[in-house]
């Protein structure tokens, strides 16, 4: 895969990633209460869930990029994050920070509770910090990938972040 073609690539998964991060601080804002209802859950869960599936969708296309092999298997996303944890061959650097993992991680896991559970299980108080967090969690994301893209060799252009 080009440079080219992959600061394209991750160019349309941020800007899908900041659009979900908008709507559900846009709807955060608009209302008076928390979302209480089944559907209103649902549908801030799947949010959630399309915050973090975006930042797969980034690591899996610098996965290629670096030409690492693609997780398989039942723990398949948490390998594919746990590898940009570790340094990567082309800058001897992990992709996210501590700090950027830190914001992460609870994506990661709730991610997978949405995908594997059931939404009508689904409880404010377990979603309240994520939504709180979601413009810092997508801010690591822009910052990891600007980061990476500032060590490719064609100039990546910068991405709108969320002002906290």
């Amino acid at each position: 895969m080009s440079n080219e073609t992959l600061h394209r690539e991750i160019d349309v998964q941020l800007e899908q990633m900041r659009d979900t991060v908008q709507a559900v601080l846009a709807e955060m804002t608009r209302r008076q209460t928390p979302p209480c209802s089944t559907l209103e859950l649902a549908g801030f869960g799947t949010l959630l869930a399309n915050l973090y599936s975006g930042t797969e969708n980034i690591l899996k296309r610098v996965a290629v990029h670096e030409g690492l092999a693609l997780p398989s298997g039942p723990r398949w996303h948490a390998e594919l994050f746990n590898l940009f944890t570790r340094p990567l061959s082309s800058s001897g650097e992990p992709f996210f920070t501590q700090a950027e993992v830190d914001a992460l991680r609870q994506y990661r896991n709730f991610r997978h509770v949405m995908m594997h559970g059931y939404g009508v299980a689904l409880q404010w108080e377990m979603m309240a910090p994520l939504v709180d967090g979601a413009a810092e969690a997508f801010n690591a994301v822009v910052t990891a990938a600007n980061r990476y893209i500032g060590r490719s060799t064609a100039p990546g252009r910068p991405w709108l972040s969320i002002q906290t």
